[in-house]
């Protein structure tokens, strides 16, 4: 899943940020402040806080240098940017670049988004970007990319009468690996997907590897980042390509990086990160004051 990117906004945002904004319901409530980075060319939007009305301006106080713009879900009564969400916007960021993003749901599901960017004191600019999926067009999906298999006619020269014996058969077995690399290309490179599932007070990791090399495994572990503590979890002894772990966060913004070591081989690594984590308390038990205790 690639990232959303507006060319003529040159926005880019997360993917899993987009599929958690895109889950954005029409509620009273539905709306917070973008967090990212500017200092590229583009616009990095990397996560999001959903907040109550009332409480975003200290909200967007609070997020410091990280704050690059603020989010709504777009209502029956307010289907486009308002004059004073806008006086807000120019309060809060009055210089730099920072956007405002307008989520309009569709069925239940955020399927696209108005996007007005600020530079400083400019006007802001508009365009609509898609929420969904991106999936290639059928014809392009009908025709893969064509791997050219040459057809090779092998045919080994006889050494004169005067070569060895052992040099001949040296001859023949350099030609025999030249030949043999030439029709098994290289594998491709170790590929690493990670990603996130809540359910209830659980936060489940799940990742799956391609093209496991044969070297041997060194090490592998799973970094948890929330609220500013990190703890890092040693995987190396049960660690497969296709695996799960499940972790009981505290916080409500969580980092998980997934680090995987072979031997003679690049580290491989990737990142998942989960916004708004909100697990569900089991209620407390009733007690029944009526009973007597047995004597």
């Amino acid at each position: 899943m690639e990232a959303v990117r507006s060319v003529a906004l040159d926005l880019d945002i997360h993917p899993y940020v987009k599929g958690r904004l895109r889950l954005q319901r029409r509620q009273d409530e539905a709306g917070g402040v973008l967090l990212g980075t500017a200092d590229g060319p583009a616009v990095q939007i990397t996560g999001f806080k959903r907040l109550a009305g009332s409480t975003l301006r200290q909200a967007a106080n609070a997020a410091g240098p990280e704050l690059i713009g603020f989010y709504r879900v777009q209502t029956p009564g307010m289907t486009t940017l308002q004059p004073e969400e806008e006086q807000l916007w120019r309060q809060i960021i009055p210089h730099g670049r920072s956007v405002f993003l307008l989520i309009q749901v569709v069925e239940g599901i955020g399927t696209s988004a108005q996007v007005w960017t600020r530079e400083g004191d400019a006007p802001p600019t508009q365009e609509k970007i898609s929420l969904l999926e991106e999936t290639p067009p059928p014809a392009a999906a009908a025709q893969p990319a064509a791997v050219a298999v040459p057809r090779l006619r092998i045919k080994f020269p006889t050494p004169p009468k005067w070569v060895p014996a052992a040099t001949a058969v040296l001859f023949t077995l350099v030609a025999t690996a030249w030949c043999y690399q030439e029709i098994n290309p290289a594998l491709p490179p170790p590929a690493l997907a990670l990603d996130l599932q809540a359910r209830d007070t659980e936060l489940t990791a799940r990742w799956e590897q391609s093209s496991v090399p044969a070297e041997q495994l060194q090490s592998a572990s799973l970094l948890v980042s929330e609220d500013g503590k990190e703890k890092t979890i040693d995987l190396t002894r049960r660690y497969s390509p296709k695996g799960h772990l499940v972790i009981r966060p505290t916080g409500r913004d969580v980092i998980v990086t997934l680090n995987v070591q072979y031997r003679g081989v690049a580290p491989l690594s990737n990142t998942a990160i989960y916004v708004g984590f909100s697990p569900k308390r089991p209620a407390p038990r009733a007690v029944d004051f009526t009973k007597k205790r047995a004597s």
